[in-house]
């Protein structure tokens, strides 16, 4: 097979998996609730980042040419697996729960890697944006449905003799309140700035739709994590894009005890004497204090990846094992200091990106693109101070594959500059 041949195959298969990729959150649904093997409906998504790696590096031995976008990203990344693999080899974490912290710490950035290298023009990323923001109108439509039928969710949900308003808390397709509520905070924030930015009404008209489903979904999850990611990505869309969007802000929270007088309550428990009490007898602020206590006895290398939070070391029923509910925490009790630090300079060098990329592009549908994409992973980062989102694969996939769009749609601007 000539070199041609296999580029050409190559780059259909690429361009075939980031569609897919793009209606992740539908793809994994509908591929989990078709009768397949366990293994198989578990596993589709390493074997969907297989192909596409393998694709991409076809194509770039066909080319005899291997250049990665961002050398600053790949360095943090190889810094933040250093870490991991060190606190791995220190604390001598059995081989099968090391691999599995490995997976869920790293597999998602790879879409990173896939979207930055593999995006090649224009027409491309229109087509994927507009395939992610139709999955996730679909998403939070069918979150809004549930909450109008009153879908019957777990008790353990809500505080039942406290929170009385709350009666139904929205999953979706996604299977669990807080992570469907990353996974909107992460596109809310590009459909209001498209919905700004659109030039024809009809446009105008389906973005703000999209964002009225997206906001209403959101509402209906009662995720204090993500309502406080989706604020913060409002602030930020008011310094970059329109000031009057802080006015809007404060009317709709006026409004809000009257028009949802839930919503408020939900929040406004976490003050309580009893929220408190609670939360320190065996909730958030207690595991918040263990995680710390570790990181102040392990500073160096943690306790072992894996070992001792959330996903990996619930599901393997290690002794002691708790959700920590702040990402940032646990990494840092089972990687040490430098785990931690390495890690926050992957993600700020992945928000950096498309920071200084909406100084530099010239395409208004770009830059659009870039501020509300960034807004969007900013609002995810901050969500993962009350919960580990990340270590949710719908949403860390999304993340890391909007984090390499960035740097794709930066690359794509320079090339059409420079061609002009």
């Amino acid at each position: 097979m000539t070199a041609k041949s296999i580029d050409k195959y190559a780059d259909a298969i690429i361009r075939t998996g980031l569609l897919i990729t793009a209606a992740f959150s539908l793809t994994d649904y509908l591929i989990r609730h078709l009768g397949l093997p366990p293994a198989l409906a578990a596993g589709w998504d390493e074997i969907l980042l297989l192909v596409l790696l393998g694709a991409w590096g076809a194509k770039a031995a066909a080319a005899r040419r291997l250049r990665l976008a961002e050398p600053q990203i790949n360095r943090a990344l190889g810094a933040v697996a250093l870490t991991a693999v060190l606190s791995l080899l220190v604390n001598r974490v059995p081989l099968a729960i090391g691999f599995e912290g490995l997976r869920v710490l790293l597999q998602a950035a790879l879409f990173y890697l896939v979207a930055a290298n593999c995006i090649r023009d224009s027409r491309q990323l229109r087509q994927l944006v507009t395939v992610m923001l139709f999955a996730v109108t679909v998403v939070a439509a069918y979150g809004v449905y549930q909450y109008a039928i009153g879908v019957e969710t777990p008790k353990r949900w809500v505080v039942s003799e406290f929170e009385t308003l709350i009666k139904t808390r929205v999953f979706s397709t996604i299977g669990n309140p807080n992570a469907l509520g990353g996974y909107l905070v992460l596109f809310l924030p590009l459909a209001l700035t498209f919905a700004i930015d659109a030039k024809e009404r009809m446009h105008r008209l389906l973005y703000a739709g999209a964002a009225v489903l997206m906001l209403l979904c959101l509402l209906f999850t009662f995720s204090r994590g993500a309502w406080i990611g989706f604020l913060t990505s409002l602030v930020l869309l008011a310094v970059w894009k329109d000031r009057r969007i802080l006015l809007a802000l404060g009317g709709g929270l006026l409004l809000l005890p009257v028009a949802m007088p839930a919503v408020v309550s939900r929040m406004l428990f976490i003050f309580s004497p009893e929220y408190l009490r609670m939360s320190y007898t065996w909730g958030r602020l207690r595991f918040w204090l263990t995680a710390l206590a570790k990181m102040r006895t392990h500073p160096l290398f943690g306790v072992g990846l894996g070992t001792f939070g959330d996903t990996v070391a619930v599901r393997h029923n290690l002794p002691g094992a708790i959700w920590v509910d702040n990402h940032y925490l646990k990494l840092g009790a089972e990687m040490g200091v430098p785990g931690l630090a390495a890690f926050l300079w992957l993600i700020w060098k992945a928000i950096r990106i498309g920071m200084a990329g909406r100084r530099e592009v010239q395409d208004s549908y770009h830059r659009s693109l870039l501020t509300g994409v960034t807004a969007g992973l900013v609002a995810v980062a901050v969500q993962n101070f009350t919960a580990s989102i990340w270590e949710v694969l719908i949403v860390g996939a999304y993340w890391w594959f909007l984090a390499g769009l960035q740097a794709a749609v930066v690359r794509i601007d320079r090339e059409q500059r420079e061609g002009q």
